[in-house]
C-alpha cells in the first residue's frame, strides 16, 4: 500500500466514526433508491473528563471535574424484565429522561447536541442536510416546545470535514472545519458566547497534516490535538499566536483537562493498555494505571479501565464482570461512569442497556435488534459532555446523565 494509500485509508475510517446521525427518513429515502451500504471504522478512543454545563440568557458555566477517585463501591445488579432486560430506563432514572421532536418548528432537521440546563436543548442544523454543512445553533425548550436561533453560521465554502460534535466550556461554544486551501491542508477554530452572537475564528491551522482535530474549552483557552499526531496545542480564546503545551510531546487530549498516552493508532492491535497514563494540563500531575502482562485489548478512562467485558479501577481494584458486551465504538464511559452494553438475553432481538459503573445498575433504552441481528447504535459519544440521545418511535430521546444520582 502506497503512502498516500495508507493516509486516505486512516482519514475515511477516522472521519466514519465522525459521522453525525442521519436524518430520520435517510431509511425511506435510501429505500427508494437500491439500498446503501455504510462503512463503519475505528471509534476514536478518548475519554470524558469534565462536564460544561452552560445555562443560556445571563447565566454561568459550571465545570465539573472527575479525578481518579477512591475504592469501588459493591455492585447492585438490578432487576430483570421477564426476558432477561433491565427495566426501562424511564423506570430506572425518570428524572434523567426527556424527549425531543425530530424537526423546530420551522421545519429544519435538528440534531442534538448538549444541553444547557435541565429543559434547554442546544442543537445544530445543517445546509442542505449536508453533515458537513453546519448553519445554525438554536435553543429548543422541552417544556414549551419553543426553539431561538442562537448563531448563525457560515461554513467556508469547500469544507470537507466539519466537527460532529460542540465543545463548551468558560461560557462558550467551539467547533472547528477542515478544507484544502491553495495545496494546504487548513483546519479553522471557531467559537460563540453561550449567549449567543456572531462566531468569531481563534484559530487558522496550516499544514496540520491531517483532516481533522479532537478539541475542548478550558482554563480561558481552547485546547486540541491534531488526528493521528501526538501533541496537545492550545491558544486563548481571544484568538492569540496558537503554542504546543509544554511537557505533552507525546501526549493525545482525552478532553479537558486531561491528556493520555498511547493513544489509539488506526489499523494497529490493542496490545498495550490505551490511556495508560494520564497528565493533568492545569497542574502537570500524572496519573498512572496498574497493567497485567500480555494483556490485551485494555482501555482506561480516567478512574476505570475496560475490556470488553469487564472493568477495574486504574490501581487494579474493584474489577467486575459487566452486564454486557462493550461495543468497540462505544466502549468510553461517560462521565467517568456510564457504559452503553449489547446484552442478548438469551436470545436472537437483543438490546442496549445503559449501564452505571457507580451504582451497577441498568436500564433498557428500548432499542432491539432486527430480524437479521442488525441494531441501530445511538449516538454515545464522550464528546457531547454529560448527555446521549437517540431515535425511538419518531422522536428524539435525550438522556442527562448528570441529572443521576
Amino acid at each position: 500500500m502506497t503512502d498516500l494509500e495508507d493516509a486516505l485509508t486512516r482519514t475515511l475510517a477516522r472521519a466514519a466514526t465522525r459521522a453525525p446521525a442521519a436524518r430520520p427518513d435517510l431509511l425511506g429515502r435510501v429505500a427508494a433508491r437500491h439500498a446503501e451500504r455504510r462503512r463503519r471504522g475505528l471509534a476514536a478512543i478518548a475519554v470524558a473528563a469534565a462536564v460544561a454545563v452552560a445555562v443560556v440568557a445571563g447565566s454561568t458555566v459550571t465545570l465539573v471535574r472527575l479525578t481518579a477517585g477512591p475504592d469501588l463501591p459493591v455492585t447492585r445488579p438490578s432487576p430483570t424484565t421477564g426476558t432477561g432486560m433491565p427495566p426501562a430506563i424511564t423506570k430506572v432514572w425518570p428524572k434523567a429522561v426527556r424527549t425531543a421532536p425530530e424537526k423546530l418548528p420551522n421545519g429544519r432537521y435538528l440534531y442534538p447536541q448538549l444541553l444547557l440546563d435541565d429543559h434547554t436543548l442546544l442543537a445544530t442544523t445543517l445546509k442542505d442536510d449536508h453533515a458537513d454543512r453546519l448553519d445554525g445553533l438554536w435553543t429548543y425548550d422541552m417544556n414549551t416546545g419553543e426553539a431561538g436561533r442562537l448563531a448563525r453560521v457560515t461554513t467556508p465554502p469547500g469544507t470537507s470535514v466539519t466537527a460532529s460534535y460542540l465543545s463548551i466550556g468558560d461560557g462558550h461554544i467551539g467547533w472547528w472545519t477542515y478544507r484544502r486551501e491553495g495545496g494546504h491542508q487548513v483546519v479553522r477554530i471557531w467559537t460563540v458566547p453561550v449567549t449567543g452572537g456572531t462566531p468569531r475564528q481563534v484559530a487558522v491551522l496550516r499544514d496540520a497534516g491531517a483532516t481533522g482535530i479532537d478539541m475542548a474549552i478550558g482554563d480561558g483557552k481552547v485546547v486540541w490535538s491534531v488526528w493521528g499526531k501526538d501533541g496537545v496545542h492550545q491558544v486563548p480564546l481571544d484568538g492569540k499566536r496558537p503554542a504546543l503545551v509544554p511537557g505533552t510531546e507525546k501526549y493525545y487530549l482525552f478532553q479537558w483537562p486531561w491528556a493520555s498516552y498511547p493513544r489509539v493508532h488506526e489499523n494497529e492491535p490493542f496490545d498495550v493498555p490505551i490511556g495508560e497514563h494520564l497528565l493533568d494540563l492545569r497542574t502537570g500531575r500524572t496519573v498512572g494505571a496498574v497493567t497485567r502482562p500480555g494483556e490485551r485489548g485494555v482501555v482506561c478512562a480516567i478512574t476505570w479501565c475496560l475490556t470488553g467485558r469487564t472493568a477495574r479501577h486504574r490501581d487494579g481494584s474493584g474489577e467486575r464482570a459487566l452486564p454486557g458486551q462493550a461495543m468497540p465504538s462505544q466502549n468510553i464511559p461517560l462521565l467517568d461512569r456510564f457504559l452503553m452494553l449489547e446484552r442478548r438475553a438469551g436470545t436472537t432481538r437483543g438490546g442496549v442497556v445503559l449501564y452505571d459503573l457507580t451504582s451497577g445498575r441498568s436500564a433498557d433504552l428500548g432499542i432491539r435488534s432486527d430480524k437479521r441481528g442488525a441494531m441501530a447504535i445511538p449516538t454515545f459519544d464522550h464528546r457531547l459532555p454529560g448527555m446521549f440521545s437517540y431515535r425511538l418511535g419518531g422522536r428524539f430521546v435525550i438522556v442527562n446523565l448528570a441529572a443521576i444520582d
